[in-house]
């Protein structure tokens, strides 16, 4: 009796293992694809869930995982649809940061990772010449922030802008249409020139530029306009001339035409 005991033990136990396999057995070989195996990244942990989720969002939500839109970074971005097998999502969180640039300090809360990303939630422009060291603050009361960035501005750069090219207007007149008539054929397009310079810095603040290259990356589209030149009350040719002078001595020219009948 124990062996045969043992025996159904075995077998019930062998079930058990094959509907708990079947499920991941079918997942592993794509037959239920409306189930995603989501790997999750946030606050350095790992955390894996797998989903019928139809979104990111939603995938989140499943994960028991909340964020702040409004701060936090979510990759990829989180109303994207989920249509694949296996997805990982990045969470970064927003945190203090104290910015320094010279004289300027900036107190910040961004979930940005790259120093021109957080340069730029600091409202400020870093360049690639300039040198970013990050370090831990020893004065939380002072800093704001438990991380600091601070910025060593580079006395020489380049810049690169595009500066806007403006179009040519041509005019094309015609005469089948009364003066003050005005339309566009074809609308003007701005060009844009690339402008490269070498600038000269002190402590961040532009004090010389030099041009270094410039070169056209979309050519200006030219604007035609139609005019018109039509008189509104035409006259006809001249039909003739008279001068008389009148009693102060003065000359004067009369000069005749035919006018159209609707205009008489």
């Amino acid at each position: 009796m124990r062996a045969k005991g043992l025996f159904f033990g075995k077998i019930i136990g062998f079930a058990i293992l094959i509907v708990v396999a079947m499920p991941m057995l079918s997942f592993a070989e794509g037959k239920n694809p409306t189930e995603h195996l989501v790997h999750v990244y946030d606050r350095g942990g790992e955390k894996t869930i797998v989903t019928n989720a139809l979104t990111v969002r939603q995938a989140l939500q499943a994960a028991r995982i909340s964020i702040d839109e409004k701060r936090d970074m979510i990759e990829p971005n989180i109303d994207m649809e989920l249509t694949g097998v296996k997805y990982q999502i990045n969470i970064f969180r927003a945190r203090p940061v104290t910015v320094m640039d010279g004289a300027k300090v900036r107190q910040i809360t961004t979930a940005q990772q790259t120093p021109s990303g957080i340069a730029k939630a600091a409202g400020l422009v870093l360049y690639r010449e300039d040198k970013v060291d990050f370090m831990s603050s020893d004065n939380l009361l002072v800093d704001g922030a438990s991380l600091v960035m601070k910025i060593e501005r580079a006395k020489q750069r380049t810049v690169t802008e595009e500066v806007d090219i403006d179009f040519e207007i041509e005019q094309v007149k015609d005469d089948s249409q009364p003066i003050g008539f005005k339309s566009i054929k074809q609308l003007g397009e701005k060009g844009v020139r690339k402008m490269t310079y070498q600038v000269e810095a002190n402590n961040g603040v532009e004090v010389s530029r030099k041009e270094l290259s410039g070169e056209i990356i979309k050519q200006p589209k030219k604007q035609i306009e139609v005019i018109g030149t039509k008189p509104k009350n035409p006259l006809t040719k001249g039909k003739g001339a008279q001068i008389f002078t009148d009693s102060k001595g003065v000359a004067h020219r009369e000069t005749y035409y035919d006018l159209p009948m609707n205009i008489v």
